[in-house]
């Protein structure tokens, strides 16, 4: 009987180290977030090609005297797409952070 006691109290300890021991565990990409990353950098790319070509039609001068009107839904969609690419960028940062952890230890 004593040694089922013991076996008995031994078991909780042991079944709360588990969860001490994955603490240490790096953070690893989901399914979801290697797939997100392997297609990331095709949506920065157009993006910034987006912003470039919105940015092109603002310096032509010809715009602003035959086009006046458009100038300003132009700027208004420069500045979603500038928005889109650093939040693009930022969420491909924080994926290669992620990668670049879990492939380490």
């Amino acid at each position: 009987r004593a040694a089922k006691a013991q076996a008995a109290e031994a078991r909780p300890a042991q079944a709360s180290a588990k969860p001490a021991a994955r603490a240490g565990d790096k953070p690893k990409l989901t399914f979801a977030e290697r797939t997100e990353l392997e297609g990331i950098v095709g949506r920065i790319d157009a993006a910034e090609q987006k912003v470039a070509e919105l940015e092109a039609k603002l310096a032509d001068p010809t715009l602003y005297a035959s086009r006046g009107a458009d100038v300003a839904g132009l700027l208004a969609e420069l500045d979603r797409e500038k928005q889109e690419a650093a939040r693009l960028v930022s969420r491909w940062e924080e994926l290669e952070t992620k990668r670049e952890a879990a492939g380490k230890g």
